[in-house]
C-alpha cells in the first residue's frame, strides 16, 4: 500500500522527503523485501536498478537531496542482517559512492558490510564491538607472557 501511495506521488511529481523514505524502507525489511528497500534508496540517490518499484520515467522526480545518512546505515546494516551483503548492500554502498559521493556512511557501517562481503557468500554478518563484548588478552594492552615473573 505505501508503495502504491509512493508511485502516486511521483506520477504527480510529488517530490519524496526523507521522512518518505524512511517509512518505506524500514516497512519493506520489515515485511521481509529487502530487494523493495534497496530499490527505493537506489531511486533516492538517483541511481539506475530502482525498476520496478520506481519505472524509469519517474526516476529523476523519485531522487532527493535530503536523504539522511542514518537511514542509509540503517539499511545497509538490516539488508547486511538479513544475508544480502553481495547482492544488495556491497552494490549499493558503491552506487552511494559513486552517484552520491557527499552522503556519507558511516565506518562502523562501512566496516560491517565488507566485512561480511569478505566473509563470501551465506556467512554470519561480523558482530559489532558491542555484540562480540569485552576483550580479552593480547591486543587490550596485555602482554603474551604476562605469568608470573
Amino acid at each position: 500500500r505505501g508503495v502504491t501511495t509512493f508511485k502516486k506521488m511521483l506520477k504527480e511529481r510529488i517530490r519524496p522527503e526523507n521522512r518518505t523514505y524512511a517509512i518505506l524502507v524500514r516497512a519493506s525489511l520489515a515485511q521481509s523485501q529487502p530487494e523493495q528497500a534497496a530499490a527505493l534508496l537506489r531511486a533516492a540517490i538517483g541511481a539506475p536498478g530502482a525498476e520496478p518499484f520506481v519505472p524509469q520515467e519517474l526516476q529523476q522526480t523519485a531522487s532527493t537531496n535530503n536523504l539522511d545518512a542514518a537511514l542509509v546505515a540503517e539499511a545497509l546494516q538490516g539488508l547486511t542482517d538479513r544475508g544480502h551483503v553481495h547482492d544488495l548492500a556491497v552494490p549499493l554502498m558503491s552506487d552511494i559512492k559513486h552517484y552520491r559521493p557527499q552522503l556519507r556512511v558511516d565506518a562502523t557501517t562501512q566496516r560491517r558490510v565488507m566485512s561480511a562481503g569478505m566473509a563470501g557468500p551465506g556467512a554470519a554478518p561480523a558482530a559489532s564491538p558491542a555484540e562480540r563484548g569485552p576483550q580479552r588478552g593480547y591486543g587490550n594492552g596485555q602482554r603474551r607472557d604476562a605469568g608470573p615473573r
